[in-house]
């Protein structure tokens, strides 16, 4: 078993035996992959990593200008839409003030 601690310098690693006394081992026991976990018989993956073991590396390619333009876009008029409703209650309440 190999047992795995991040530190400020990196990761640090270190293998063990293992040995299971009068407990079953579960299923995925030795089948994560890319420094996977199992836990309750399913794999724990690491950041970056998916799959039923593991296996897939997630894509972690840039963002394309225009994703974060239209992303940034759609924040910008929701904040605007509502400063506007905002202005329209004050508007509102004044006028119905007035009256």
């Amino acid at each position: 078993m190999q047992l795995v601690w991040s530190t400020d310098d990196g990761d640090q690693y270190r293998c063990t035996d293992f040995e299971s006394v009068g407990t079953e081992v579960p299923e995925c026991f030795g089948a994560c992959l890319n420094g996977g976990i199992c836990r309750n018989g399913k794999c724990a993956c690491h950041e970056g990593f998916s799959g039923s073991n593991c296996q897939f590396e997630e894509d972690k390619g840039e963002e394309s200008l225009m994703s974060v333009l239209l992303d940034d876009t759609i924040i910008v008029i929701v904040y605007v839409l509502m400063l506007a409703l905002i202005i329209g209650l004050f508007v509102g309440a004044y006028l119905l003030y007035k009256k």
